[in-house]
């Protein structure tokens, strides 16, 4: 699980997007939405994650400026990855999870 925590100006605290460069995200994204799943093949072994706040300056913990990327290794199997922002105001937070699913290998017999 990685963790990308964001402090934005005051009480909003949603991503404008999120974007994964292998798969497609399912449901597309909206910022109200907040659960997602991605299925990759066998092949793909990483993938990079971007997401930028609704606020276009935003400073964050591990990362800065306001679009943050993060490449994400795959097991086989289910990955999730967890996006929290947090407001500027400390309190109000929105948490996304993206599930990821790496296919297993498959085999010519």
């Amino acid at each position: 699980m990685i963790i990308f925590i964001t402090f934005i100006t005051a009480s909003e605290a949603r991503l404008s997007s999120l974007i994964v460069s292998s798969g497609t995200l399912s449901p597309s994204f909206d910022s109200d939405i907040h659960n997602y799943n991605v299925t990759v093949t066998n092949d793909v072994t990483s993938v990079s994650v971007t997401v930028t706040s609704v606020v276009n300056t935003i400073t964050s913990i591990a990362y800065s400026g306001a679009s943050t990327t993060s490449v994400v290794s795959l097991n086989v199997g289910l990955n999730q990855l967890t996006v929290t922002v947090i407001a500027e105001d400390h309190v109000t937070t929105t948490v996304y999870t993206i599930s990821f699913t790496r296919l297993p290998c498959k085999f010519d017999i």
